[in-house]
């Protein structure tokens, strides 16, 4: 059987030195460091190496158990998000999440969990991982999974815009600013599971700094770069966002939330109704 190879490189103390890790051994360099462990910097870390591995063979096990279960997968994605926490005087990794979706014709949703469930435990990752917890959220994908036509159609239906073009303003807007006040890598993590053209939106020399503003500075911002009047903002970001909470899983929308604060959940109170007036 085939024996996969990485390599890693240190140097200095730990918080002021720096290193670098390869994989395959003999590939591209990335560096990694303290600060990119246990802080925002850039750079890789043990952590994402891990979440990636278990987030790929996650994703291969459960096709594999559809598959023996005579269903084939059009799409699964995975996310993971790894735990590290203190404890005594080290680190130790707690708990790994796996949010994955999958769309799988003929499939009914209590046949997607059982089969999720059994790749979780044979996963080869999850083996090697035997000390950690780890918790599953799945979720059968019904249809296909929304592409730019489905979410922007969403936004102009619900936010009772003309047209295309106004919703594509009105998402531009909205996901610019979340971009805007969200921190570190959280807006490429949430693009992640976005069309790329959305996901586009939350690029930007500015992405991810966690600009530290209110959420009516969130609304006024989102009512400058639309140019509408700020009624119309308001109500045409809770759309976006909700369309957004539709399109992504429930985990990495609890990753959005945990970044702001109190004022923001507001935000996410829901669209349902007519549009206010100016």
């Amino acid at each position: 059987m085939p024996v996969r190879t990485a390599a890693a490189e240190w140097q200095g103390g730990l918080f002021k030195g720096h290193g670098i890790v390869r994989h395959p051994a003999d590939g591209p360099a990335m560096p990694y460091s303290a600060a990119a462990r246990f802080g925002e910097a850039r750079g890789t870390n043990p952590e994402e190496l891990i979440g990636a591995a278990h987030a790929g063979c996650f994703s291969m096990a459960l096709a594999l158990s559809l598959e023996k279960a005579g269903h084939t997968a059009e799409h699964i994605r995975t996310h993971a998000r790894v735990h590290i926490d203190r404890e005594g005087e080290g680190w130790r990794i707690t708990a790994i999440e796996l949010d994955t979706e999958g769309r799988v014709p003929g499939l009914d949703e209590a046949g997607f969990q059982q089969l999720a469930e059994t790749a979780k435990r044979e996963c080869p990752v999850s083996r090697a991982l035997t000390g950690t917890t780890v918790h599953l959220n799945a979720r059968l994908l019904q249809g296909g999974a929304m592409n730019i036509h489905d979410f922007l159609g969403q936004v102009q239906h619900r936010a009772q815009l003309r047209d295309m073009d106004e919703a594509l303003r009105a998402t531009r807007a909205t996901l610019s600013t979340l971009a805007e006040r969200l921190q570190g890598r959280e807006p490429m993590q949430l693009g992640a599971q976005l069309p790329h053209e959305i996901a586009e939106f939350l690029k930007g020399p500015t992405a991810g700094s966690g600009e530290r503003f209110t959420s009516d500075e969130f609304f006024r911002r989102v009512c400058e770069k639309e140019g509408v009047d700020l009624p119309a903002a308001v109500y045409h970001a809770r759309v976006v966002l909700d369309v957004l909470k539709e399109a992504v899983s429930p985990g990495e929308i609890d990753d959005v939330r945990a970044q702001l604060p109190p004022d923001y959940q507001r935000l996410f109170e829901g669209s349902s109704g007519p549009m206010p007036p100016a």
